[in-house]
């Protein structure tokens, strides 16, 4: 929990007495009421479309044959992420650790009617018919089968927000997924001058940052077709070099760097 001026953080934790911390790193998610506390006008707005998702675990080496002809056709999982492209739709396929298979599919759609503070769905057989239908006409044979093959994929709706123009809230600071360079900034100054640490921080991260929200919602809608003129015309098979060098995935900015 945040206090409202942000300057003291208290953790709860089970079976461990109350205390405070001098400041709170965090690694992903704000809880909501740190959330509330330190983003007060927080706009999202829907992307216009959502992913169906799935992971396949093969450890036990349940289905053979599927994973074969796939690696076949994707020889790069467990090196790489794959990006196919159909009209209207495209889809993400890597290998995570403990031989499991991430798949995603993007699909446009309006958008859906979801609980309070859910960005995922369960969805019933009928619907998990009717995309298993589509994949057959969209994607792949290998990718199709892949996709069948688990029980129960569920659907992600997609959000988005304009870049956060600051990273640090008092004693709350937001390191995302690569707490590296806030590492490095309080292994410099250390924690007697942690202030000009998380200046230095901030100063590093929020173009860092700011750069690739901004690119990664560029590639998604391109990816879906918005960005065309007239929306959705996808005009892959007449793509210059200029629009096929726009969706690898290495133009992301730093792509390169450690930020």
């Amino acid at each position: 929990l945040a206090s409202q001026d942000l300057q003291r953080v208290e953790l709860f934790l089970v079976e461990v007495d109350e205390f405070g911390i001098l400041i709170f790193f965090v690694m992903e998610d704000f809880s909501e009421m740190t959330m509330s506390a330190a983003i007060q006008h927080l706009n999202v707005m829907y992307l216009g479309y959502c992913a169906w998702r799935g992971v396949f675990d093969y450890s036990k080496n349940d289905s053979p044959e599927m994973i074969a002809s796939i690696k076949k056709v994707y020889p790069g999982l467990g090196k790489c992420l794959y990006f196919d492209l159909a009209k209207g739709t495209h889809s993400v396929l890597y290998e995570l650790h403990g031989k499991r298979l991430n798949w995603l599919w993007y699909v446009n759609q309006p958008e859906p009617h979801m609980k309070l503070n859910s960005l995922t769905a369960k969805v019933d057989k009928r619907v998990i018919g009717k995309m298993h239908e589509e994949a057959n006409e969209t994607w792949v044979s290998e990718l199709s089968a892949l996709m069948k093959a688990n029980a129960e994929p569920f659907i992600n709706v997609l959000y988005d927000r304009e870049p956060l123009k600051q990273l640090v809230w008092g004693r709350v600071v937001l390191v995302g997924e690569d707490a590296s360079v806030m590492g490095q900034s309080i292994a410099k100054w250390g924690f007697d001058k942690i202030s000009i640490a998380l200046a230095e921080y901030k100063s590093i991260r929020l173009r860092v940052t700011s750069d690739k929200v901004l690119y990664s919602r560029h590639l998604g809608l391109l990816k879906q077709g918005f960005l065309f003129d007239p929306p959705h015309s996808f005009p892959w098979f007449e793509a210059n070099s200029d629009l096929c060098n726009q969706m690898l995935q290495r133009n992301m900015p730093f792509f390169n760097s450690n930020g």
